[in-house]
């Protein structure tokens, strides 16, 4: 008999985001992602069982295998919660919490995924959300450095040769954050082999030749477009799901090499210690996260958009909605992820068939403490055609080179880009456009290129005087 299995890492608020650690984070991440090919591996002999992927993700993966009966594959299903759960001293994947379930296949494998989802949930609500291995039941007085709820029950290096009390899940996360930092990337592209990368946000962002946005960063949210309703529609047995989920990823690292091509070819991507500067947070399923320099955040996004412009699934577009914040260093990483996730759902809510993005300059986070898309709309005077910009690679491109121009040859100073924005802000249009047509004449060529992509109306000019500094660099 045929049967699937699902298995999926949940309640990563308590694996992934409970720290603002950066190699904890990453490592909590690695873990889920890594931990398809750990059941795969670790499977007993005893099980005499084939575990075959259908579709694998950040931090889930659905199984095909077969089993003489249904004891014999419930069987199968606690072989792998033995391995996710294995509770040797060395185990990595105990501090986190899984649900594992199967079911017999059926004629309609979309029923059965549905219904595996289903199990999944089910089994989630009905255990707890932290994972308290056994060695963290002793008489504990200290709390965790780091992620402030478990028992330190351990130490890790700290800054300045000190050490930091962490409970055994942040020593075991951050541990392997830091081991497969690295290797992730070679892993997917090999251009990367032997490549190293930014150890912290510190190094990540740090040059003073660019001026204020030195210590700045852009974090880069991108979320697939519909693609689960895609997936209903045609994934319709087991071999079409698996040649998504193999098409999907063969894209997504095309799009890593595209990046990592153009960071090993350009200018300011290689930090003071000889690391280049990218840090991945999310990689899986339909959606990524990329930390990346300020002045490299709009190339990122282009590049990106460059690539997928063409990517489909038997003939259907696959589009991304995105969000970038430029902001500081320091800020709270997953407040700013989560800002980034906003700026994707109102270009979703433009739009699912197109590439679409919005952004958003933090010179500080507490000014953004209302509703996102009611705040951006204040920002640049209502609708949201305003908001929201398009993901077309060319336009994008096209913008990058006509902020650089202008830069250069001096052509539109900042202090007149100032102006306008202010005239308009107090409505004196006259005096406005008299100033908009000065700096016209100067300019007409690139002026244009940027009119044309952020609009020809008082946003527009917005636009352009906020991210006078982040494109074009």
């Amino acid at each position: 008999m045929k049967f699937y299995l699902r298995m999926e890492g949940v309640n990563l608020a308590n694996f992934v985001y409970d720290t603002q650690d950066l190699s904890t984070i990453r490592g909590g991440g690695l873990l889920l992602l890594d931990s398809v090919k750990t059941i795969e591996n670790a499977l007993p002999r005893s099980a005499s069982v084939t575990l075959t992927p259908i579709t694998t993700g950040a931090s889930s993966g659905l199984f095909e295998f077969e089993a003489p009966n249904k004891e014999a594959a419930e069987d199968v299903c606690r072989a792998v919660e033995a391995v996710l759960n294995k509770d040797a001293k060395d185990a990595q994947l105990k501090h986190a919490t899984f649900v594992v379930d199967v079911q017999p296949a059926g004629p309609d494998f979309v029923a059965d995924r549905e219904a595996m989802l289903a199990r999944n949930r089910w089994h989630q609500m009905s255990q707890p959300a932290l994972a308290i291995p056994a060695q963290n039941t002793q008489t504990i007085v200290r709390v965790c450095e780091i992620d402030h709820v478990r028992p330190a029950t351990d130490v890790r290096p700290g800054p300045e040769s000190t050490e930091e009390q962490v409970s055994v899940s942040v020593k075991a996360r951050s541990k392997y954050g830091r081991e497969r930092k690295h290797s992730f990337y070679g892993d997917l592209a090999p251009r990367a082999k032997g490549w190293h990368f930014a150890h912290n946000l510190n190094e990540l962002t740090a040059d003073k030749s660019q001026g204020n946005l030195h210590w700045k960063m852009a974090v880069v949210y991108l979320d697939g477009n519909g693609f689960g309703k895609l997936q209903n529609a045609l994934c319709a047995t087991p071999d079409i799901q698996r040649q998504f989920d193999k098409t999907l990823k063969n894209y997504r690292a095309d799009a890593l090499d595209t990046l990592l091509k153009a960071m090993s070819e350009g200018d300011g991507w290689a930090s003071s210690q000889g690391r280049y500067r990218l840090e991945t947070l999310l990689w899986g399923g339909d959606e990524l996260i990329w930390v990346v320099p300020a002045w490299q955040g709009w190339k990122t996004l282009w590049l990106f958009y460059q690539q997928s412009r063409k990517w489909n699934f038997e003939g259907h577009p696959l589009t991304h909605a995105g969000g970038i914040v430029f902001c500081h260093h320091n800020a709270s990483i997953h407040r700013i992820t989560a800002l980034a996730k906003g700026l994707a759902e109102i270009a979703k809510e433009k739009s699912r068939a197109a590439n679409l993005f919005a952004y958003l300059i933090l010179e500080s986070f507490d000014h953004v403490r209302r509703d996102l898309g009611k705040f951006l709309q204040d920002r640049y005077y209502g609708g949201s055609k305003n908001v929201v910009l398009s993901g077309d690679a060319t336009e994008m491109e096209k913008g990058e080179k006509a902020f650089r121009t202008l830069k250069l040859r001096e052509l539109l100073p900042r202090r007149k880009l100032h102006d306008i924005v202010y005239k308009l802000q107090q409505n004196e249009r006259t005096e406005a456009k008299k100033l908009i047509e000065n700096v016209t004449r100067d300019s007409d060529k690139e002026l244009a290129d940027l009119r044309n992509y952020f609009g020809d109306d008082d946003a527009g000019w917005q636009h352009i005087l906020e991210l006078w500094d982040y494109v074009g660099v």
